[in-house]
């Protein structure tokens, strides 16, 4: 059963500015195949780095690896939907997204195959993933933002007021291919919930799965006030084009306002208040 979902998968990790090798993304889901004994499992890496990387294909028997190199950096939309294409075209049933900064435990597969036998008619699983901070995905979903789900349990649930982020989605290609994927204006920031609000219009439901995984925020970790503005930036650029109704683009407008007063004062630098007047409203 393991080989057959194992067969029909294709992995998408996205690296920026991190050796593809030092990942905790990559080096973990290495050690999950090899742990339930599996070999050549497609695996896109989508690089948006400035400078290209080489990595040894034999040194790495789990992974059939794909490898590209952006370095327009535009995000991690436009690095799913490349590898929603390159699995379509092998004929994958499967696209499993992540970014460079997840731990996958050893029984990370066995999970993600048990799930799908078990819910065979639902297209989209989830992990729980937590950070030092405590469980944030699966989360509750309001007024177009996401807030803590204490104790999410593994089972299928509705998607009303509930979302995830990206890391850890597994979900069907054809479904994915049914709303175009993820939309590349939203490059970083709100391109989860974009594309699960989108999602929800065509199905109704997701299954949590038997599976914890460990995450790492980076903003959450962040003491430089420049990085912080830079990403508060792609930030306001992505709550804009995220909005698929006018009640969403109300929301987000009080939501990213609020977020600048917020570091406005963590840092002590009002340029976070500019930058939403420069960037989000002018978007």
């Amino acid at each position: 059963m393991i080989n057959d979902f194992s067969n029909d998968l294709c992995i998408v990790i996205v690296i920026y500015n991190s050796n593809i090798e030092d990942s905790t993304t990559f080096k973990s889901l290495a050690s999950a195949l090899e742990f339930a004994s599996l070999h050549s499992v497609k695996m896109v890496i989508y690089d948006n780095s400035a400078d290209s990387q080489t990595i040894n294909q034999q040194n790495y028997p789990e992974y059939d690896i794909t490898y590209i190199h952006d370095a327009t950096n535009p995000g991690v939309s436009k690095a799913y939907n490349v590898a929603a294409r390159i699995g379509t075209d092998l004929r994958k049933k499967w696209l499993l997204l992540t970014d460079q900064d997840t731990t996958f435990p050893l029984n990370t597969f066995t999970a993600y195959a048990d799930a799908t036998i078990e819910y065979a008619d639902q297209v989209m699983f989830v992990p729980i993933l937590n950070s030092l901070s405590g469980i944030y995905s699966p989360c509750l979903y309001h007024f177009n933002r996401g807030s803590a789900w204490p104790d999410p349990q593994p089972g299928l649930y509705s998607f009303k007021n509930k979302s995830m982020l990206n890391s850890g989605i597994l979900i069907k290609i054809n479904a994915f291919n049914s709303i175009n994927g993820y939309d590349e204006k939203v490059k970083l920031y709100f391109s989860d919930f974009n594309f699960v609000d989108r999602l929800k219009i065509k199905y109704d439901k997701f299954v949590v799965i038997n599976l914890i995984c460990h995450h790492s925020l980076s903003d959450l970790i962040t003491t430089d006030v420049e990085p912080s503005l830079r990403r508060f930036k792609y930030y306001c650029e992505g709550a804009f084009f995220s909005a698929i109704t006018y009640k969403a683009a109300i929301w987000l407008f009080f939501t990213v306002l609020l977020r600048a007063i917020k570091l406005s004062f963590r840092y002590k630098d009002f340029r976070f208040v500019k930058t939403f007047m420069t960037t989000y409203l002018t978007s």
